[in-house]
């Protein structure tokens, strides 16, 4: 079973969603939240059957493109946190024109024991609007 609720503003406009599903009907086993925020949107996500939970947060510019993320997701039954950042840009026209990724993995169990265990790396993307070729 699946529960949505969606809210809007006094402007008709989206502001929050809330999905929850359930398994046999009454267990929640996993359930994701949409929220507008002063910086632009946020994303929770836990999921019962997998331990993870995930904060995401969307800030936006003043035309509500998506400039900047950050995702930190906790597993707590692998024991590991992985946490990314994300920044956008755009030409003139709107379009998504580069992506910079950072990420980085950190076990938990060793954090805890002072043994810092990391995986850490970065991703660049460019893209080609293939319209003005």
């Amino acid at each position: 079973m699946a529960k949505h609720i969606v809210a809007y503003d006094e402007n008709g406009l989206f502001t929050q969603s809330q999905y929850d599903l359930y398994l046999n009907n009454t267990q929640l086993n996993y359930t994701e939240s949409l929220q507008k925020k002063d910086f632009g949107w946020q994303t929770i996500i836990d999921n019962q059957s997998d331990k993870n939970h995930t904060i995401i947060n969307f800030k936006v510019d003043a035309q509500g493109k998506i400039v900047e993320s950050e995702q930190i997701k906790k597993s707590d039954a692998e024991n590991f946190v992985f946490s990314q950042n994300d920044r956008y840009q755009f030409d003139n026209n709107n379009c998504l024109v580069s992506k910079q990724i950072t990420w980085k993995i950190e076990d938990i169990e060793a954090k805890q024991n002072n043994n810092v265990y990391s995986q850490k790396g970065d991703s660049s993307y460019t893209f080609i609007n293939r319209s003005n070729l």
